[in-house]
């Protein structure tokens, strides 16, 4: 189990005095101080240098540091400004550490700014160019016009839509500076992450509601594999089923068979391929399934296995997707299997579903807080059509952080239509790109990056 404390937490707590020393608590010699990562500074006595020359304040400075020298001083210092203590420091020396921890986390400018200054805030961009994949359909191509209209209007400054044909050249425009944000997949955004310096601006959430899935193999509950530890060691040379060559949960998969050691047939990782990786531990003469067939995509897994095409199945979802529920059958639209008769094996890894991902260099913190702020405030929009309360009935769009109605925009304009028609979201959730990528990273990571980048072409 690990702790994250400040530097003086072991003596605080830990006293080798066992009356006041906490329950709780080991002993001191039981406990590792791990390198430090950061220092929180104390409390500062400051000043307004309009207002106060600098040989006043050293004055007054000198005058402090002096009273905290005598012991009779202690208590009054301690009663005017909670600290029996003084000692000189200058701005630089006191906050530069901790200045460069705190910067650039979003939404930091907020809690220094007037919310009563209806000013626009100076921005590092005169437009924003937005990248998301093509092709989108009139009614998305609009609703996304929605967005940037939404945007624009918080933020002050014109935003443009961009399509692009595949998540390929949407990263490489990214990484390039054609656009400044994207809204990518989970392994596009991973790459442009980790090998173009992308960062991530926030996360959005799918139509449960949720930022990751999972990513699954399911077997018949009465194989040799269900009760197993290590399910995946005796798999050598049987017939899996996949979603297809370039899912994402296929290389997961991959990078999970490369990073346990289980791909000892394999030849050169460098010059392979996804599918001689998965031939490699699974039956060589299985062939990945074609887009649009019978056992292509999530629901054709899941057949594949029901049909006896495969002894294990992998998909990426949950437990209420992949099981029928209620009574309901598989059809061709949603096939579902019987949870009497089929059992999961414990998640491969979780992927994100999808995230803005913007360039560090291009857009500066005042910039990016200003537009995730923008898009967290779609969080607070949802239509309502003939609701009733309070003997009125009311149509239009309403604000729950100030709690009114607008009745003249249209729809379409609205925060949660913006995310469902065209993001495809329920909402838009804060994250960084550890905290949302990093779980993917440690078992994609060890894959080729050509792999990656045919994965999503």
């Amino acid at each position: 189990m690990n702790s994250i404390s400040q530097d003086s937490s072991v003596e605080d707590h830990f006293s080798d005095d066992d009356s006041i020393r906490p329950s709780w608590c080991l002993e001191e010699d039981e406990y590792t101080m791990l390198p430090t990562f950061g220092r929180s500074p104390s409390n500062a006595l400051m000043y307004n240098p309009s207002f106060l020359d600098s040989e006043v304040s050293e004055r007054i400075s000198k005058e402090l540091v002096d009273l905290s020298g005598i012991n009779e001083m202690d208590q009054t210092l301690s009663s005017l400004f909670g600290t029996p203590g003084f000692v000189p420091t200058t701005s630089q020396q006191h906050l530069e550490g901790y200045s460069s921890l705190v910067y650039n986390i979003p939404g930091m400018q907020a809690y220094f700014e007037d919310p009563s200054d209806t000013g626009q805030v100076n921005l590092s961009v005169k437009e924003i160019n937005i990248g998301v994949l093509a092709p989108l359909s009139n009614s998305t191509s609009s609703s996304f016009g929605f967005l940037a209209d939404s945007i624009s209007n918080d933020i002050g400054i014109g935003v443009n839509i961009s399509e692009f044909e595949n998540h390929f050249s949407l990263v490489e425009n990214l990484s390039n500076g054609v656009i400044n944000i994207a809204i990518a997949d989970a392994i596009p955004s991973w790459k442009a992450w980790k090998h173009d310096g992308m960062s991530v601006l926030a996360s959005l959430l799918d139509e449960q509601e949720k930022v990751f899935s999972d990513s699954f193999a399911i077997v018949r509950s009465d194989s040799e594999f269900a009760n197993s530890t290590d399910p995946l060691s005796l798999m050598d040379g049987i017939s899996p089923c996949f979603s297809g060559r370039d899912n994402p949960s296929t290389l997961l998969v991959a990078g999970s068979l490369v990073g346990r050691g289980l791909t000892t047939h394999l030849g050169d990782l460098q010059n392979s391929s996804i599918p001689e990786i998965i031939h490699s531990l699974f039956n060589s003469s299985y062939s990945f399934p074609e887009e649009n067939s019978e056992f292509h995509g999530t629901n054709g897994a899941l057949r594949c296995l029901s049909h006896g095409g495969g002894d294990i199945a992998f998909v990426e979802g949950n437990e209420q997707e992949i099981f029928c529920q209620d009574g309901s059958q598989p059809s061709d639209e949603n096939w579902c299997l019987d949870s009497a008769d089929y059992s999961l094996l414990p998640p491969i890894g979780s992927l994100p579903y999808k995230s803005v991902i913007y360039d560090p260099r291009v857009l500066d913190m005042v910039s990016r807080t200003a537009v995730l702020n923008s898009l967290l405030s779609l969080n607070y929009e949802m239509f309502l059509d003939n609701f009733t309360t309070m003997g009125r009935e009311y149509t239009g769009c309403y604000d729950i952080s100030i709690h009114k109605i607008d009745e003249d925009s249209p729809r379409e304009a609205c925060g949660s239509e913006i995310l469902s028609n065209s993001l495809y979201s329920s909402g838009v959730s804060r994250a960084t790109s550890q905290s949302l990528l990093g779980q993917i990273s440690e078992i994609i990571g060890i894959l080729p990056v050509q792999l990656i980048n045919h994965s999503f072409r």
